[in-house]
């Protein structure tokens, strides 16, 4: 049986400032050897459903500094499972909703930059 870090709602670029430490020092403490994130790694408020925040960044700005914080995430934890959830599915949600086809969608681990994930 594997020890596994269970990593919940991340929700980048607007993770909490200490998120990334604790789940750190939690796979540290517990001397963990796996790690699972389980949905909602990446936000994606541009491109809700809702209506967007004025103050909020566009959606390409949003996704470079998304990419950016992955990208710490990913330094510490290269290899993870990822279930996708709700905010990180809308790229495909919002594409189906005008009729594009999921096969013109990019994967998930090219999009983000973690290929181990």
């Amino acid at each position: 049986m594997s020890r596994v870090l269970v990593i919940g709602d991340v929700h980048e670029p607007v993770a909490h400032p200490g998120y990334l430490d604790f789940c750190l020092d939690t796979y540290s403490q517990w001397d963990l050897e796996e790690v699972v994130f389980i949905g909602d790694i990446v936000d994606h408020h541009a491109i809700s459903f809702h209506a967007a925040h004025p103050n909020c960044p566009g959606s390409d700005d949003e996704a470079q500094a998304t990419l950016e914080a992955i990208h710490k995430w990913y330094k510490y934890f290269p290899e993870a499972k990822v279930c996708i959830g709700n905010h990180d599915a809308r790229v495909i949600r919002l594409a189906e909703s005008v009729n594009i086809p999921k096969r013109f969608i990019r994967d998930y681990a090219e999009v983000w930059e973690t290929p181990k994930w």
